[in-house]
C-alpha cells in the first residue's frame, strides 16, 4: 500500500505517512472498504456462476430425455414404414397389373392389327397368367367331354386330363418356340422374344374365346354346331402363327420371300405336330383306350 500523497510505502495500520505526515486513516478504510466490496462481488459472481451452471446443465439434461424420446419414437415409426410401405407397394402393382389387363383386352377385341404395328408388348406376367388361364379353360372343356363313366374301367379322369394338359403345355411351347425360330430367319430386323409372344397370345385370344362358345354350346347340348366351333378355333390356332409371320413380312424388311417364311412355318409345325401328336396318341389315348376295351373284353 502507498501514501496518496507522495507515494511512500506504507503499512495498512499506520495512521500517518511516515514520510510527508499525511492523515491515513481514512485512506486505510476506504481501500479496506473497497477490498471487502470487491471480496462480496466476488463471492456473488461466484454464485451466481454456479447457479448458472447448475441451470444449464439442468436444461441439457431435460433436453437430452427429451430427445432420447423422440429418437425412440422416431425408431418405432421407421419399425412400421418399410411394413406400410410394402403394402402401399403391393397394391400399386395390383393396380397396374389390373390395368395392363383391362389394356390387352381392349387391344384383343378392338384392334389387334394396330397393336403389331406399333410395336407394342405386354409385360410376361401378363402373357404367363393368361397362358396358365387358357389352360385351364381347356382343362375344363376337356373335362365336360370325357364322361364319369370312365371310373368303372379303371380309368382316372384327374390322370386323363393330367396327361392332356401337360402335352398340350408342351405342343403350345413348341409351337411358340417354331414361330420365333422362322420369325427370326424371315423377318431382317431382330424381333425381340417378349414382341412375339405378346402378339401371339393377343392373336390366340380369339382362339380361347370360341372355345368358351364352343364350350356354352355343348353345355346346351348342341353337339354339332359345338364341334363346328372348335373345328374353327382350332383351324385358327394352326394358323395363327403365319398370320403373325405375314403381318411382320408386310411391315419389316425381310430376307426371304413371306410366303417362303409361311411355308417353311407349316412344314415345321406338321413335321412336329406329327411326331409328337404320334407319340401322345400311342402314350396317353390308345394306353387308355386298351384298358377301356380291355375292360369291356
Amino acid at each position: 500500500m502507498n501514501c496518496p500523497k507522495c507515494g511512500q510505502n506504507i503499512q495498512p495500520e499506520d495512521v500517518f505517512c511516515g514520510n510527508c505526515g499525511t492523515k491515513l486513516q481514512s485512506v486505510t478504510t476506504e481501500t479496506t472498504g473497497i477490498t471487502s466490496s470487491e471480496t462480496t462481488n466476488k463471492e456473488t459472481l461466484d454464485k451466481r456462476t454456479k447457479e448458472t451452471k447448475e441451470h444449464v446443465q439442468s436444461t441439457l439434461t431435460d433436453v437430452n430425455h427429451h430427445q432420447n424420446i423422440n429418437q425412440s419414437v422416431v425408431n418405432q415409426n421407421d419399425t412400421h414404414h418399410p411394413v406400410n410401405q410394402t403394402f402401399e407397394q403391393a397394391r400399386t402393382n395390383e393396380k397396374d397389373f389390373l390395368n395392363e389387363l383391362k389394356e390387352f383386352f381392349i387391344n384383343a377385341f378392338k384392334r389387334p392389327d394396330q397393336v403389331i404395328k406399333d410395336n407394342q408388348t405386354f409385360s410376361f406376367r401378363i402373357l404367363i397368367t393368361l397362358i396358365v388361364a387358357g389352360l385351364l379353360l381347356i382343362s375344363l372343356f376337356t373335362t365336360m367331354l370325357i364322361p364319369s363313366q370312365v371310373g368303372l374301367f379303371e380309368i382316372q379322369k384327374e390322370d386323363i386330363l393330367l396327361r392332356f394338359v401337360l402335352s398340350l403345355a408342351i405342343i403350345l411351347a413348341i409351337h411358340i418356340g417354331i414361330t420365333y425360330a422362322v420369325v427370326r430367319l424371315t423377318v431382317i430386323p431382330e424381333i425381340k422374344f417378349n414382341k412375339l409372344l405378346s402378339d401371339y397370345v393377343i392373336i390366340n385370344t380369339f382362339t380361347v374365346a370360341l372355345l368358351i362358345f364352343s364350350g356354352i354350346i355343348l353345355a346346351l347340348n348342341s353337339y354339332k354346331f359345338a364341334t363346328l366351333i372348335f373345328i374353327v378355333m382350332y383351324l385358327f390356332f394352326t394358323i395363327s402363327p403365319a398370320y403373325i409371320l405375314g403381318k411382320y413380312s408386310s411391315l419389316y424388311e425381310t430376307r426371304i420371300s413371306g410366303v417362303y417364311g409361311v411355308i417353311i412355318l407349316i412344314f415345321a409345325l406338321a413335321i412336329i405336330a406329327l411326331i409328337f401328336g404320334e407319340n401322345v396318341i400311342e402314350s396317353v389315348v390308345m394306353q387308355d383306350l386298351s384298358r377301356l376295351f380291355g375292360r369291356v373284353i
